[in-house]
């Protein structure tokens, strides 16, 4: 709908906080008191819970985005070679592959002229009507296109989850044909091995632009629950049907991309099988304690400090002050303790999360 299609970046907001209660039964069947949130969500909010078939939606499309952005990266490539612009666009997101020779191009056209038929075969069918259509016989760059095949590994998380679990990871097949058909396998967190029922997804039509942030996508219908039974005008004169899908790229990670589809946030991490495998020999990151160390909140100077080495501190103390854009920031101790060492000394100029002193006990610092 709507919120999937609204786009703030930059700025935290609370667009997957409203597709949440968008998504509760009692809020669409009205029955809910002002009490709402607080009966709904006693904990707080916590992101969007996607249902089993709304995760495999959800990596069919993380899985084509990553095919279509394998195939404008060839284009880019091939036009860069070629002496042609290093910013030119790509339609890749029209065809799902690359097409870099000019002699292909008729050949592409026809098999998307043949692909459009079969989406309006379904949406035909969808609508309760026969679906026959008469189709052509086709050359060889379909019979190319048949064979068009891509295995890799979707993870929805880099690493461990927010309870500290696996990021749950998935075995993703596809087939490039008159549609793209999907094969989704949950793979064994422990050793990698496939560990439930294969399912299959197909999609007839994939709107997207490199980087752009946001993509359209047509799923075949197949009963999905994910895709409201309406239309609605969305951006760019794109129309949302019943078997639409909508996903917000919100940029790229240091492990891979952030993607958001039905409101539900998540880091998605496409690999080969061979790079998952590797992957999970990785040792976890090294988390620093910094529990003992009043850190540097934001980019400033120091103007004072107002403890040494040995001074014994109360909580609320104050312990420094940072000058940043023009105010001045007051850092206090969280709990009693011992100051250990002054890293810093009045006047220099702090980057973030730079130590400016250390405690012997168990204090930390709180910006005031």
């Amino acid at each position: 709908g709507a919120l999937d299609q609204y786009v703030v970046q930059g700025l935290g907001n609370n667009i997957p906080f409203l597709r949440s209660v968008y998504r509760n039964e009692k809020f669409r069947g009205g029955d809910y008191s002002t009490k709402f949130i607080e009966e709904e969500y006693p904990e707080g909010f916590h992101g969007v819970s996607l249902t089993d078939d709304e995760t495999l939606e959800f990596v069919a499309l993380a899985a084509a985005m990553h095919g279509a952005k394998q195939d404008f990266s060839m284009k880019h490539a091939t036009s860069t070679a070629n002496g042609g612009s290093a910013h030119s666009t790509s339609a890749v997101g029209e065809d799902y592959r690359a097409s870099s020779s000019a002699e292909h191009a008729a050949d592409v056209a026809e098999i998307m002229q043949y692909r459009q038929k079969r989406h309006l075969a379904n949406r035909n069918v969808a609508a309760g009507g026969s679906g026959v259509f008469e189709f052509d016989d086709f050359d060889e760059a379909e019979q190319e296109a048949e064979g068009e095949k891509m295995e890799v590994v979707v993870q929805m998380g880099a690493g461990h989850g927010p309870n500290g679990a696996p990021a749950a990871a998935y075995r993703v097949q596809t087939t490039l044909a008159t549609t793209l058909n999907v094969r989704i396998t949950p793979l064994d967190a422990d050793n990698g091995q496939p560990c439930g029922e294969m399912r299959e997804m197909e999609l007839c039509d994939l709107d997207w632009n490199s980087e752009q942030p946001l993509a359209f996508a047509t799923f075949i219908p197949t009963g999905s629950v994910a895709f409201a039974q309406q239309e609605a005008e969305g951006d760019e004169g794109h129309t949302v049907a019943a078997n639409e899908a909508v996903v917000q790229y919100r940029g790229r990670t240091s492990s891979g991309h952030a993607l958001r589809y039905l409101g539900c946030d998540r880091e998605v991490v496409v690999r080969t099988p061979a790079e998952h495998a590797l992957a999970r020999h990785m040792l976890p990151p090294v988390v620093k304690d910094t529990s003992l160390s009043l850190l540097c909140p934001m980019p400033g100077t120091l103007v004072s400090c107002s403890v040494a080495p040995g001074d014994a501190v109360e909580e609320g103390q104050q312990l420094a002050v940072v000058e940043a854009m023009k105010m001045q920031n007051i850092l206090r101790a969280e709990k009693a303790g011992v100051v250990k060492a002054v890293h810093k000394s009045q006047g220099q100029h702090l980057k973030v999360d730079e130590v400016i002193l250390e405690f012997e006990g168990d204090v930390q610092a709180e910006d005031a």
